[in-house]
Formats: structure tokens, sequence, C-alpha cells
């Protein structure tokens, strides 16, 4: 275990110090280098036999980091020339994959310690021929490496290279200030860049995007797959001595993506009942120009308040309490940048009783009850 600490150390130092080689052309010779780690192998059997064995090394051309194409073929010179991949013999598809492999592999997002290094080159080799590798610490019998999550994790991200965000191309409509979340359940959020306005906020947790809009309008989000290096893909090789062939792997084509965000603007709007200085408890309803219904409320205390979106509405009131006179008028209502946070207002008749129908059937009582006082007086008389 200390021998293995010890690799990573080295590794960490090795990544440190590369950097972007110069480019060059093809048919020119390179020098070919190396950074040995000590004591750390691959074993490659066949049929149950050991065909060959190495000590894992580092390869450099033009200070690029170079992978190893062809495994039962050892290196024997450090002066290669740099060719089109196509002289290599693989298929177009077999490069598209080695592409994938060594962009997903080593030093991608957090892939930079050993175990990604040898998980790389352990899959572009499965690509040459389907044998048993075999890695250790401390020689064929060592403790061996077990890569088997790391080259899980390469594949997955593989797997998924053509995969978009769940919410690409959808449109999405959602208010100013308001938070609007999406989730990805493809689980590729993370393998994007965003671009974006600045009248947005977004927010990527994981898998869930949150974006709140500062301003009305219309606006794009753009995913950008993460670039990780830019390169081309080319074969170094030597044919005049027979030494392995070794590749610089470029990114793979990269897809990219969008969605569309719509922020819409509600306005808060208050409708007053009143009667004169009283102030009324009162049902209303809130109409488009096409008649739907948009909302319906009730003023408490001669007050209500609530949310439209920028439009034109009519406003009725439905009912008033006993004793005053529902307003029969509808009120128009445009709501807009100038009009926002409008006042309604519905300002209901009371009903007042005629007072003389009630003094006159109070008088004829009155009249009644002395002419019948007065009959009796007189019948008694009589």
């Amino acid at each position: 275990m200390k021998n293995f600490l010890k690799v990573l150390l080295c590794i960490s130092i090795i990544s440190i110090f590369e950097i972007k080689g110069v480019k060059a052309d093809i048919g020119d010779h390179v020098n070919v280098t190396k950074y040995e780690l000590d004591n750390v192998w691959a074993y490659h059997y066949r049929n149950g036999e050991m065909v060959t064995y190495v000590n894992l090394p580092f390869r450099y051309a033009n200070d690029k980091l170079v992978y190893c194409i062809q495994p039962d073929t050892r290196i024997t010179t450090s002066d290669y020339i740099i060719y089109d991949f196509s002289r290599a013999g693989y298929t177009e598809e077999s490069k598209r994959q080695m592409e994938l492999i060594s962009y997903y592999g080593y030093r991608y997002d957090n892939h930079n310690d050993l175990k990604y290094y040898i998980a790389t080159q352990d899959l572009i080799w499965e690509l040459y021929m389907h044998d048993y590798i075999k890695w250790t610490i401390g020689g064929e019998y060592g403790e061996e490496i077990d890569i088997s999550k790391e080259k899980n994790e390469i594949l997955d991200l593989i797997n998924k290279h053509n995969v978009l965000p769940e919410f690409n191309n959808s449109i999405n409509e959602g208010y100013v200030n308001e938070r609007m979340e999406f989730i990805d359940s493809n689980n590729v959020l993370n393998n994007y860049d965003m671009e974006y306005s600045s009248d947005l906020e977004v927010i990527r947790e994981d898998n869930k995007l949150i974006v709140i809009p500062k301003k009305q309008g219309e606006y794009t989000i753009n995913f950008v797959h993460k670039k990780n290096y830019d390169s081309e893909t080319y074969l170094y090789d030597n044919f005049n001595t027979l030494t392995q062939s070794l590749a610089v792997f470029g990114a793979p084509t990269l897809i990219d993506g969008s969605m569309k965000i719509k922020a819409k603007t509600k306005c808060e709007i208050t409708v007053f009942t009143i009667s004169g200085d009283i102030k009324l408890d009162s049902d209303f309803e809130v109409y488009d120009l096409e008649g739907n219904l948009i909302y319906e409320g009730r003023t408490t205390n001669g007050e209500a308040k609530f949310e439209l979106e920028y439009g034109n509405y009519k406003i009725k009131e439905l009912s008033v309490p006993d004793g005053y006179k529902l307003s029969d008028s509808e009120i128009s209502l445009e709501v807009n940048d100038i009009s926002c946070d409008s006042r309604v207002t519905f300002d209901n008749e009371k009903i007042i009783m005629p007072v003389t129908s009630t003094e006159s059937n109070l008088g004829y009582l009155v009249i009644l009850f002395l002419d019948v006082l007065g009959y009796v007086f007189v019948k008694k008389t009589s």
C-alpha cells in the first residue's frame, strides 16, 4: 500500500508538469519520452499464457500524453514519426471509441489518479484484442490493482456521450422573480457548461437546474458540452523498426443543446367594494376578452388583492350585502408596464326605503282604531 501511495504522488507530480505541446506536421520526427513508475506492471495473458509484460510508463510525444495501441509489441525506439491515424489499421469506429475512452478517461473531471490512467489504457487495449491484462504493484504475483470501478465509470460516460439533459429543446413559461426547477433524469447535466443571459439567475445543484428570471422576456440557455482538451488524433510509429504503435487522441465530436425560458410578469391588482365611506364584502369575477374566467374573488372589509399577467380584462361584481345595489357595469382593465399595480373600485348605491309609506299605514290604523272606538261608544249610549 505504501508503494501505491508513492505511485499516486508521482502521478500528481507528473500531471503538474504536463503542458500543451507544439503542433507538428504529419511526417515530422518526434522524440518519445517516458516517465516510468517504479514497480507498477502490466501483464498480458493469452489463452492462460503470459505473452508480454511491461513496467508502466507515461509516454509523451511533443509533450502530449500518448497511449499504447499495440499491447503485444514492445517499444524498441524513441524516434517516432507522425502519421495520419488511418495508418494504424483501425476502423473509423474504433478510432472514435479510442477518442471517447481518452476523453472520458484519465484527466477528465476528477479522473487524475493512477487508476484512471490504467483504466484508460486498459480499455484502449481491449479494442485491439480481448486478452486478459493484469495490473499489479510488485511484479506478476504482487498486489493486483482493481480498476473495475474506474472502467465502468468511463464506459458509463461514453454511453451517455450523445445524451443531452432531459429538458433539452423544451419551452418553459414562468414569472419574473419566481423559481423554476428542472430535474435531469438523464443524469448528464454535469457534463455540460451553460451559457445564458445576465437577466437570468441559473443555479446547478447536481442534476437539478434552478432558473429565476429577473426581467420579462424570452431567453435561451445553451448547454455546451465540456471540452477537456483541444487536440487532434495522430498515430506515432516507426515502421522501419517494428516498434509498438502509439497515439495521441483528440476530443471526439461533441454535441450541444439548449432550452427556452419565457418569463412573464404578474401585477398586483386591488379591488375595492364600497358604498360611499362604507366598506362592503362583495363577490367578483375577472374575465379575459374572450370571455374566459380568469379569477374569482371576494373582498373582505371592502378590499381584495390578487395578481394578473399582462393583458386586457373585464371585472364584474356578482353580489353585494342586502340593502345595497349591485353594480351592473363591467370595468375594463389593461395590465401593462404603466398600469401594473392597478386599483379598481366598485361604488355600490345604498337602497333607501320610502318613509312616507310607513307613516300612511300607521295613520290609517290610528283612524281605524278611533272609528271603532267611536262606534262602540255610540252603541252603548243608544
